[in-house]
């Protein structure tokens, strides 16, 4: 009798858009990271990356990206 197991990494797909800005992520594999910056002219508030998870979600997206100048809402 012969036992195989198998390990499923989860995937996440792709990283949320953010508007005005982009990510890094050159993976969705689980424990990777998507940093963000903001456009040219964007200021990025919040924190700047999020991280996949084991549930093959990422973690929340706590930043915004604002026209540089304005005061944040």
């Amino acid at each position: 009798m012969i036992l195989q197991s198998s390990i499923v990494i989860p995937d996440c797909q792709n990283p949320p858009v953010l508007q005005n800005g982009f990510h890094n992520a050159t993976s969705t594999r689980y424990n990777s990271t998507a940093i963000y910056s903001c456009n040219p002219g964007y200021r990025l508030f919040g924190g700047n990356s999020i991280t996949c998870l084991d549930t093959g979600n990422w973690s929340k997206l706590l930043v915004k990206c604002t026209i540089k100048g304005k005061i944040l809402e």
